[in-house]
């Protein structure tokens, strides 16, 4: 698939020397058509080089886009001031290409849907499985993982089967707790009638 990369890469060339050539004599804004391109390429490269299941034509930036609620492709640089606020090693990104996964609800991602409580014990194995996909840093205190650009396509990938398996998970758990104390609740109407 790299292929695809350097035909876009040669296609691209081509137009924008095109573009350039006549820049002075049309009204294009070719600034925003190049740019359009790179970003174009940009997604590309995540596409085919690195594995990501995105559509390449739907990047919006060359140094931060979102996908859905949890996850971000970033640039860490100078110019981006980004800094990872609890570093469990201290250790911060410089020039590099991140995929950032972020819950700053921490465990409300399984019970916010219901208003529930707040499931602990399902988040951590949740986070240790997102763990286990070796993020290059890691912020446990605010709930966030970043992964280099050329190990995040797995997970990234499967982030959204992962939530999936563990909201299933805490539904099950939360039903056997509501069957519990529904079950305590009788126990506890039926001695009232026996005790009247």
């Amino acid at each position: 698939m790299k292929d695809e990369v350097k035909r876009l890469e040669k296609a691209y060339k081509e137009i924008n020397t095109v573009l350039n050539k006549y820049k002075d004599i049309t009204r294009y804004n070719i600034d925003v058509l190049i740019h359009e391109s790179k970003l174009h390429l940009f997604g590309a490269k995540l596409k085919f080089d690195y594995g990501y299941n995105i559509d390449p034509k739907r990047l919006t930036s060359l140094d931060y886009n979102r996908f859905g609620d949890y996850m971000f492709i970033e640039m860490w640089n100078d110019n981006s001031n980004r800094m990872i606020s609890w570093s469990d090693d201290g250790r911060q990104p410089k020039d590099e290409l991140l995929l950032k996964i972020s819950f700053p609800t921490g465990p409300y991602i399984f019970s916010y849907k219901n208003n529930r409580d707040y499931p602990k014990e399902i988040f951590d194995k949740f986070f240790n499985e997102l763990k286990s996909f070796k993020p290059k840093y890691t912020d446990t205190t605010n709930n966030n993982l970043y992964y280099s650009i050329e190990n995040g396509a797995r997970v990234f990938n499967s982030l959204n089967n992962i939530i999936n398996k563990y909201e299933k998970l805490y539904a099950k758990e939360y039903n056997k707790e509501k069957l519990k104390k529904m079950e305590e609740d009788i126990k506890k109407l039926k001695k009232e009638l026996e005790n009247n």
